[in-house]
């Protein structure tokens, strides 16, 4: 497996969510519509100014992708309760600050504190409904 890539399903919020994930972490950011698309003959009315695919590349390795669920798929998300992001910071100082940027306008579920695996640790949900987990392990002790 060359990379893990969190795949996050939106209800028209993606270019709004991907746009505030760029500011708090940085990265390359595209967003194609529907109506510039590969689908684009199927995306009518509303659907065709959603997101089709978004991704954005924090590393060469890390990336997170999404889309707008579109028509029907729409009502039946659940947003945020199936999957949480999981940031391994370079520096404690790195951690905080990303921590800081992410929960801001959403809620902190455990603040950043030592755990037995990591010299800081928390986790919060976004603005968007959507989990994260920022840790930052000393380099060489055990995880």
């Amino acid at each position: 497996m060359k990379a893990t890539i969190p795949y996050l399903f939106f209800p028209g919020t993606t270019a709004e969510a991907f746009t505030f994930y760029q500011q708090a972490l940085g990265g390359r950011l595209t967003l194609t519509r529907y109506r510039d698309s590969p689908m684009a003959s199927r995306a009518q009315g509303p659907d065709a100014d959603a997101v089709f695919h978004a991704e954005l590349h924090l590393t060469a390795s890390l990336a997170i992708m999404a889309s707008d669920s579109c028509g029907d798929n729409r009502a039946q998300l659940k947003q945020g309760n199936t999957l949480t992001i999981c940031l391994d910071a370079e520096s404690e100082a790195e951690a905080q600050r990303t921590f800081s940027a992410l929960s801001a306008g959403g809620a902190v579920t455990m603040p950043m504190q030592k755990t037995p695996w990591a010299a800081a640790f928390g986790t919060c949900r976004d603005r968007f409904g959507v989990e994260w987990m920022i840790n930052y392990s000393v380099p060489g002790a055990p995880h």
